[in-house]
């Protein structure tokens, strides 16, 4: 999988992951702030990384090079882990 994909499948995931724990706090707990950005800033920074994969004319302008790259996929991937952890318990 080249840099490009990867890129935006790390902000995609992670920005879902996000927004489903947002979402599911809203359901749990009431409609509160944190709660609520937390589910609208998850969804759009995912759907906005799928818009740039998938409608843009060159996905490659908008990943950056080097460390932080490597540092969008690391935070994505503790994402993940946190969310196991998370159903985990």
């Amino acid at each position: 999988m080249d840099r490009i994909r990867l890129y935006h499948a790390a902000v995609i995931l992670a920005g879902t992951l996000v927004g489903v724990n947002g979402l599911a706090t809203v359901l749990a707990d009431g409609l509160g702030l944190t709660a609520g950005l937390l589910a609208v800033g998850g969804f759009g920074m995912a759907g906005s990384s799928g818009y740039l994969l998938f409608v843009a004319d060159d996905p490659a302008e908008t990943v950056p090079d080097g460390w932080r790259w490597w540092g969008v996929v690391l935070g994505a991937t503790l994402v993940i882990v946190s969310a196991v952890a998370q159903l985990l318990r």
